[in-house]
C-alpha cells in the first residue's frame, strides 16, 4: 500500500484546545487540523502536525516537543529563628514516630519543612491542614480526629508516606510527588514526576532539605541531650 507522509513546517505555538495546528487541502479545501486531536495535550508545548494518507484515509499525529520552560531556583534556609524554635518543640516527636514507623526522620522533617513550616495549625487555600498538611479526604480515611494535633497529624502523615513508598518500590521520588500531586496524576504520566511546576520544584526542595538534615544541618533534627 502506498503511504504519503505529509509534513507541515508550522511556527512553534503554544497548544491549546481550538486552536489550529496546520492544515491540508483535499478536495480545493483547506482543512485545519485541531491542536487538541486525539489525546488531550499538555500546554507549553511546540508542535507541528504530520499527515499520513492511507488510501482515502487521513490519520493525523501531533508531533511535540516541550518548549525550555526557565527553571526556578532550590532555595532552602538553615533552620534558625522562630522556624528553630517551632521546629525544637515538634523535632522529638517527630523523631519517635519516624523510629517507630522505620520511616527516615531527615525526610519526615523536610516534609514537615516544606508544607508547614512547622505550623500545628496551619490551612492551606485548598485545605490542607496541620503540620503535614493533610487533605480532609486523607483525615476522613485515616480516622483522625483532631488534624491539627501535632501527633495525629504526623502520624496521618507517615502512613500516607508509607502507603506511598510501599505502591512505588521506595522510590522516594516518586513518594513525594504523589503526595504533592496524587496519585492519579503521577500515573497519568506513566508513574514519572508530573511536569507542573510546582510539583517539581516540591520533590527537588524536599530531597534538597533531606540531604542537609542528613549532612551538615544534622544537629538540627537531633534530640536535645
Amino acid at each position: 500500500m502506498r503511504i504519503l507522509t505529509l509534513f507541515i513546517a508550522l511556527i512553534a505555538l503554544p497548544v491549546f484546545a481550538g486552536e489550529s495546528c496546520g492544515s491540508y487541502v483535499k478536495d480545493g479545501k483547506t482543512h485545519l487540523i485541531p491542536c487538541d486531536y486525539g489525546e488531550k495535550l499538555p500546554t507549553k508545548r511546540s508542535c507541528h502536525a504530520v499527515i499520513i494518507m492511507v488510501g482515502k484515509k487521513h490519520i493525523f499525529k501531533q508531533v511535540c516537543e516541550e518548549q525550555q520552560q526557565q527553571q526556578r531556583t532550590i532555595q532552602v534556609v538553615e533552620p534558625s529563628g522562630a522556624f528553630k524554635v517551632r521546629m525544637s518543640q515538634y523535632k522529638a516527636l517527630v523523631n519517635s514516630l519516624s523510629a517507630e514507623h522505620g520511616i527516615d526522620n531527615a525526610l519526615l522533617h523536610a516534609i514537615i519543612t516544606v508544607e508547614s513550616s512547622y505550623h500545628a495549625d496551619a490551612v492551606s487555600e485548598k485545605g490542607a491542614m496541620g503540620l503535614m498538611q493533610l487533605m480532609p479526604a486523607t483525615v476522613d480515611a485515616l480516622g483522625i480526629e483532631d488534624p491539627y494535633d501535632p501527633q495525629e497529624n504526623i502520624n496521618g502523615g507517615i502512613q500516607q508516606i508509607k502507603v506511598l513508598l510501599k505502591h512505588y518500590n521506595d522510590d522516594v521520588q516518586l513518594t513525594l510527588a504523589a503526595y504533592n500531586a496524587g496519585i492519579g496524576a503521577v500515573k497519568a504520566y506513566q508513574n514519572t514526576i508530573p511536569p507542573y511546576p510546582e510539583t517539581k520544584h516540591y520533590v527537588k526542595t524536599v530531597q534538597t532539605y533531606q540531604q542537609r538534615f542528613s549532612t551538615d544541618w544534622q544537629n538540627h533534627i537531633q534530640d536535645e541531650p
